[in-house]
Order: structure tokens, then C-alpha cells, then sequence
């Protein structure tokens, strides 16, 4: 019989470490409500490169030494023949054009794919490390989209202990803590939606918070990457 070519899902991760497996598992739980993916054999063939950066929460991060670790990162997965990647991490995005230079295998785009699914008649916040914040793609693209964006400096404080926080244990009881004061600064300024900008902040934040619309963008990463696998496979 004809053997068909193997799909490979490419996924550039690590940024941070932790927010690696979660990732992995929400591509899996994609296959399964996606195609009905039920045994091995199901689901995709995916290499997964855990790359370290020079990222850091609490001081000045290197732009060029970040860029260019991302850009060899990405040039070294794309040359394992893989098919389509993702990046699971809002911060690389700063570099994006750069990063995908002389990669010729699709990547998406978290951001781009994040801000087609926050709905138009609601007050939103982001929740992202600084250094997404500063790049101001995900404001520009609420902006564009006619959606009221809200923030205030104090919860950026509060942002980065939290994702330093998760970075060193995970989803500790700690994190949990400084999640629910947030949560509660978020509902005394009316936010209805939060855009989760950050994959670490995916292991504290739950989707079915009734308080909110919650939009994962490491969810929305994982669902687009396995919509693009079942229509090339």
C-alpha cells in the first residue's frame, strides 16, 4: 500500500520551561476534539524544542541576545523537517519578523490568532510580561478591532510577581493567592474579558471562571496548530 508522508508538528518551547507540558497537553486534547484522535497512532507526529533564553522578569532583557537565541532556536526546529510551527510564547512575538527570516516552514502567530477571537462588545485587560506589554501588538489589535481596552500599572506589579512566581514552582498555592487579588482588581474595574498574553499564566488561570471570559492564548496557539494538521494530513 501507498505509505502516506508524516506530518510533523513543530513546537518551539521553553519560554518559560513550565509552561512546556501544558502546552503539549492542550494540542493533545485539540486532536481528540478536534478529530476524535482516540489511540497512539492517532495523534501527531511532534518535535518539541525546549529552547532556554536570556529572558528574565526582573531586570533589562538583551533584545539582540534574546533575538538571536529565539532565531537559532526556531532555524534548528525547522530543520528537523518539520511541517508547520508554533511558538508558545506571546514575548518571542516582539522578534517575529526577524525570527522567521530564513525559516521556510509556516509559523503562526499567537498574537494574530489570539485577537480574531475576543469578542468586540466587551471591556478587556491583557495579562503578559512586560516586554509583550511594551510591544503593544496586543493593544494595536484591540484597538483596530474597536475593542475597549483597560489596564492599570498597578496589575503589571502583580502580573510579574505571579509569572515569577510560576516560573520557580510551578502552580504553587502561592500563585494561586496572587491570582485571586488579581482577579479581584480585574472585577472592581468591570473587566468582562482577559486576554491570558503569557503560557505561564495558563496554570493558574481557568477558562470556565464565571466572573470572566477568559481567551488562552496558548489554547487558541493549540487549537489553530492542530486545525492546520488535519488540513494538511
Amino acid at each position: 500500500r501507498i505509505m502516506r508522508r508524516e506530518i510533523r508538528l513543530g513546537i518551539l518551547a521553553g519560554m518559560g520551561p513550565r509552561s512546556t507540558s501544558p502546552f503539549i497537553e492542550m494540542v493533545l486534547n485539540e486532536c481528540q476534539s478536534q478529530y476524535n484522535a482516540k489511540y497512539d497512532i492517532d495523534y501527531p507526529h511532534i518535535i518539541v524544542y525546549s529552547l532556554p533564553t536570556p529572558f528574565f522578569i526582573d531586570r533589562e532583557v538583551d533584545d539582540i541576545e534574546l533575538s538571536e537565541s529565539i532565531k537559532k532556536g526556531i532555524e534548528h526546529l525547522a530543520s528537523t523537517g518539520v511541517d508547520i510551527i508554533a511558538i508558545p510564547c506571546n514575548s518571542a512575538h516582539k522578534y517575529f519578523n526577524k525570527i522567521i527570516q530564513n525559516v521556510n516552514v509556516p509559523v503562526l502567530n499567537i498574537i494574530e490568532e489570539t485577537i480574531k477571537i475576543v469578542p468586540d462588545n466587551q471591556k478587556a485587560t491583557i495579562l503578559a510580561t512586560e516586554l509583550t506589554m511594551n510591544t503593544n501588538l496586543y493593544q494595536a489589535g484591540l484597538e483596530s478591532n474597536g475593542i475597549e481596552y483597560v489596564f492599570k500599572e498597578a496589575w503589571q506589579i502583580t502580573v510579574n510577581e505571579l509569572i515569577t512566581e510560576i516560573k520557580a514552582t510551578g502552580a504553587s498555592e502561592k500563585a494561586f493567592e496572587i491570582w485571586n487579588v488579581l482577579r479581584d482588581e480585574l472585577l472592581s474595574e468591570d473587566v468582562q474579558t482577559i486576554i491570558l498574553a503569557c503560557t505561564d499564566l495558563s496554570v493558574v488561570a481557568n477558562e470556565s471562571d464565571d466572573d470572566f471570559l477568559i481567551k488562552d492564548s496558548s489554547k487558541e496557539l493549540a487549537r489553530r496548530l492542530v486545525e492546520e494538521y488535519v488540513k494538511i494530513k
